[in-house]
């Protein structure tokens, strides 16, 4: 079935000479990994820019639910980040959150919030000219809470701590 999804790379692997694989967090099914062929011509529409991590693009894939590699048969450049790609610093923070969402997200079940959260925060850092040092934090501060690992903070008074080896405020 022919599907016409949002996406955001997260990162590309080379897997042999001709095709690499691409894991995407997508907007209908949720991190998914799909098998994109090199481009033979400088008239494919598959560009090798196009799978650079935190890139915004809209696919169309092959999708069977039976297979675990999907197959991408064209891709579309939603929004251009320039910025991350060309400043050395947003493209640091963007290769290490890249290894951070390939190794915390699991899930190919759909998640809007989760997907909002992530397309925002990417046209954020192409945007952000100051507090980059702190982007990283924050990203990860805010993302913990779709991970489901945010504490309860409905009863917490001022001049409370976070107390680590018991899991509450104090």
């Amino acid at each position: 079935m022919l599907v016409k999804t949002k996406a955001i790379v997260i990162n590309c692997i080379p897997y042999n000479d001709s095709t690499n694989i691409v894991h995407l967090y997508t907007e209908q099914y949720g991190m998914a990994s799909y098998l994109v062929s090199n481009p033979k011509s400088r008239k494919s529409g598959l560009k090798r820019a196009f799978f650079q991590p935190f890139t915004l693009i809209e696919i169309d894939a092959d999708y069977k639910g039976s297979r675990q590699m999907q197959r991408i048969k064209d891709v579309r450049c939603i929004y251009p980040c320039t910025e991350i790609a060309c400043n050395p610093v947003k493209n640091t923070v963007t290769l290490f959150l890249s290894e951070v969402l390939i190794r915390s997200l699991r899930e190919a079940e759909k998640n809007s919030a989760l997907f909002e959260y992530l397309f925002q925060s990417v046209q954020l850092l192409e945007y952000c000219d100051k507090g980059l040092a702190n982007f990283h934090i924050v990203f990860l501060i805010k993302l913990i809470r779709y991970l489901g690992l945010y504490p309860n903070m409905d009863n917490v008074g001022r001049n409370w701590y976070f107390d680590l080896a018991g899991g509450e405020f104090v």
